[in-house]
Order: structure tokens, then C-alpha cells, then sequence
């Protein structure tokens, strides 16, 4: 008696797509700028000759050679229990745990998987970062800074500091 097909599950999809973007990253690069659609709706990126020479001064400095690491965090087994014996305790048993439901792609010294933290090369680059690491921040703080003035408002005693930090984090968000 022949078995139906089985159905190619979403844990399937994502299987078949680390082996296939490992062998060929394009489609790993088409899905991360389809990833940042929201921030980037016209689905470029601009590289030009100070890129190219800040990524190979950054890797230079660090002493490392670049991969991009293509992974799914795969799934664990599960394990049935173990009794206890007169030499050790007992394993409880433990349900299997579902590989990871989303992909990775990372950039990560060759070989290894420890990822690369980027490294301004000049003044101008290393600003940038500190704004946008400032601009992430008053993100961050966005929904906590927003309770805050509503309750203000509310009860009608306003905190100047509150009132402070949401006038610089709306400063830093209308200047990027």
C-alpha cells in the first residue's frame, strides 16, 4: 500500500533553503534585503570605494578573513527517561525540541563561528556608528518615554527630565 506524500513542512522549507543559499548566497542576499524592505523599500545597497576600503581596514585591524555563516540552529532529540542506579542519579525524560523556526546569516571570522563586530576605520565612520547607536537607543526607550508622558499628562504632574529625554530621542529620530 503506498503512503501519500507528506506535505513539505515550514521546518522543510528552511532546510532546503541553508542548503541551497550555502551553495549559492544570492538568494540568502535577495531575502535579507527582503527582510529590510520596511526600513529600505527600494531594496538596494550602495557600495562604493569607501566601503570597500573600510571593510578591508576593519578586517586588516582585527587580523581576520571574512565568511558569511548561512546556519539553522537544528533540533534536539527527544530523550527517554534514564532510572536512577546505585552510582547516579536518574534523567528525567525530555520531549524533542523543533529546529529553530527562522535561518541566520551572519558574517563570522573564517572557520569558526564567532561573529564580527565591525570596527570604524575614520572619525567620520566612527560619528555615524555613535549616532546610530543613539538613535537605536531612543527606539528603545520610545514605548518607556511614551508611558511616561501619558501618565504625565494624566495626573498633570510632568517630570522634566521625561520631558527632556523624549524632546532629545524626537531630535535625534527627525534628524536621521
Amino acid at each position: 500500500m503506498a503512503t501519500a506524500p507528506k506535505k513539505q513542512s515550514k521546518q522543510d522549507a528552511l532546510d532546503a533553503f541553508t542548503s541551497a543559499a550555502r551553495a549559492d548566497p544570492t538568494m540568502a542576499i535577495a531575502l535579507m534585503l527582503w527582510v529590510d524592505r520596511l526600513r529600505n523599500p527600494d531594496l538596494y545597497v550602495k557600495i562604493d570605494e569607501r566601503d570597500l576600503k573600510g571593510f578591508a581596514d576593519c578586517m586588516a585591524y582585527q587580523k581576520l578573513v571574512p565568511e558569511v555563516r548561512i546556519h539553522r540552529e537544528p533540533g534536539i532529540p527527544a530523550q527517554p527517561g534514564v532510572p536512577a542506579t546505585a552510582n547516579r542519579r536518574a534523567v528525567p525524560a525530555r520531549e524533542a525540541i523543533p529546529p529553530k523556526p527562522y535561518v541566520v546569516v551572519t558574517l563570522v571570522e573564517k572557520g569558526t563561528a564567532n561573529a564580527i563586530t565591525p570596527i570604524e576605520n575614520n572619525q567620520e565612520d566612527f560619528d555615524a556608528a555613535g549616532h546610530a547607536a543613539k538613535v537605536r537607543k531612543a527606539r528603545d526607550n520610545a514605548q518607556r518615554l511614551a508611558d511616561a508622558l501619558a501618565n504625565s499628562a494624566n495626573s498633570g504632574d510632568f517630570a522634566s527630565s521625561d520631558l527632556r529625554d523624549a524632546a532629545e530621542a524626537l531630535l535625534l529620530l527627525a534628524g536621521q
